[in-house]
């Protein structure tokens, strides 16, 4: 006598198999890429082409329009979706800023918690892209 597979045997099998294919879509950002802030960021303002570099080790560095020079450099501390700068050199502002950040997908948007520095203020507000 030949035992036949039950039915949820082929119903397991094609879920199993739909979720497999929708996870493994290469389109869609992974969790990783989605949440992340370290890498490079960029956004043009009036024709100038800024990027902000977020290192692993809470260091970041500022660049205006792609020249060999790093124009600002400090460190960031985040705390939830709030992230704190503290400049260290280059056009820098002796008091710390503090920003809500959100990342979507490739892109990433600051609004102003507290900065009295306009320099800042004018360089991070607004959406950047991930590189």
């Amino acid at each position: 006598m030949r035992v036949k597979k039950n039915s949820s045997y082929y119903i397991f099998t094609l879920i199993f198999t739909m979720a497999l294919n929708i996870s493994c879509d290469k389109d869609s950002p992974t969790s990783t890429e989605s949440t992340t802030i370290v890498g490079s960021w960029t956004r043009i303002q009036e024709g100038v082409t800024m990027t902000i570099i977020f290192k692993s080790d809470s260091k970041c560095e500022v660049d205006f329009d792609d020249d060999p020079e790093i124009d600002v450099w400090g460190s960031y501390s985040i705390s939830g979706n709030q992230i704190t700068f503290n400049d260290e050199g280059g056009a820098a502002s002796d008091i710390p800023g503090v920003y809500n950040y959100n990342i979507s997908g490739n892109k990433m948007t600051f609004t102003l918690v507290d900065d009295e520095s306009e320099g800042r203020k004018s360089v991070i507000l607004g959406t950047w892209t991930k590189k």
